[in-house]
C-alpha cells in the first residue's frame, strides 16, 4: 500500500486532546482481527461489487490490483466490524491506491 502524505500544520498537530490514544487504536485493531478470524465468508454488497468493477474497468486495473483493493476494503470493513464490504469501504480502499503505479 502506498500513501501520499502532505505537510501538517504543526500548531494543529500539537493539539494532543484530539489525538486517539495508542491503547484505543490497539484495541480496535484487536477487535478487527478477532472479527475477521470468526468471519466465515467475505460478502460484498451488490452496489459495492458494481462500484469496484466500474472503477477497475475505468482505471484499466489488473486482476491483481483489483484483488488488492478488495482486500484493503475487506480490512476496512473488519475495522468497522461490518460483515459485508460496502461501497464506502471500496471508495476508501481506492483512496489508498494513490501513488500505487506498479500494478
Amino acid at each position: 500500500m502506498n500513501f501520499v502524505v502532505n505537510r501538517v500544520n504543526l500548531s494543529k498537530a500539537s493539539n494532543s486532546n484530539k489525538i486517539e490514544k495508542s491503547e484505543n487504536i490497539r484495541y480496535k485493531v484487536q477487535q478487527a482481527v478477532e472479527f475477521a478470524r470468526q468471519r466465515k465468508s467475505s460478502p460484498i454488497t451488490n452496489k459495492a461489487n458494481t462500484r469496484i468493477i466500474y472503477l477497475a474497468d475505468g482505471l484499466n486495473m489488473s486482476v491483481r490490483s483489483y484483488h488488492k483493493v478488495l482486500s484493503v476494503a475487506r480490512s476496512i470493513a473488519d475495522l468497522e466490524l461490518c460483515e459485508a464490504v460496502k461501497t464506502e469501504h471500496i471508495d476508501e480502499a481506492f483512496l489508498y491506491r494513490v501513488g500505487d503505479k506498479a500494478t
